[in-house]
């Protein structure tokens, strides 16, 4: 659990050193829907479809950082086998480098806990709770229309790295969303 903190502690640490009374100027929910299809050549491997949705809210903290919580359901269908449910939650700081009013690129960091195994000892992700997940990626946004000016198209990769499971994979979460801002802060 110190562990947890202390994690939590460097993600937002950063942010509110830099918050300059941008704070709270836009405010950002968005929402993903993601499909993977493992299907092998290779008849020992497993095959399975996995749908995940992921939703999120961000607030400014200032200029260039946006933190938030995030929430995701992953859906996952084995061939000849019942379905399976995980899921996934945690915080995250957003760092833009580039935030213009049509466009913008970001780096993203995150902190999760969840049932998602994905392990080399195991042919399928498997259900384990307490499983804590360490994010990195990054993406952009891009404005959709004039006509709904606080719309944004979210393109976007995470890798998570499971920290309390031995042989982890990493495993990467592409994320093609949409994201809604409400506030000025968004596009200066």
């Amino acid at each position: 659990m110190k562990a947890i903190i202390n994690l939590i502690i460097a993600t937002i640490l950063p942010s509110l050193i830099f918050a300059q009374g941008d704070f709270g100027r836009s405010f950002c929910v968005g929402s993903s829907f993601t499909y993977i299809r493992h299907y092998e050549d290779i008849p020992s491997l497993p095959r399975y479809n996995e749908f995940t949705w992921n939703v999120n809210a961000a607030i400014q903290v200032s200029k260039r950082f946006d933190m938030g919580v995030q929430a995701m359901a992953i859906f996952m269908k084995p061939e000849s086998k019942p379905s399976d449910y995980h899921h996934i939650i945690g915080v995250f700081s957003q760092f833009n480098f580039i935030k213009k009013e049509k466009f913008q690129v970001f780096a993203e960091t995150s902190i999760n806990i969840g049932n998602y195994k994905l392990s080399q000892d195991d042919f399928l992700p498997s259900y384990s709770n307490g499983i804590i997940y360490l994010g990195l990626g990054g993406g952009s946004e891009l404005k959709i229309s004039k006509k709904i000016p606080h719309l944004f198209l979210d393109l976007s990769f995470i890798s998570y790295l499971e920290l309390n499971v031995e042989n982890a994979y990493v495993f990467t979460q592409y994320i093609v969303g949409l994201n809604y801002r409400f506030g000025k802060g968004y596009n200066e």
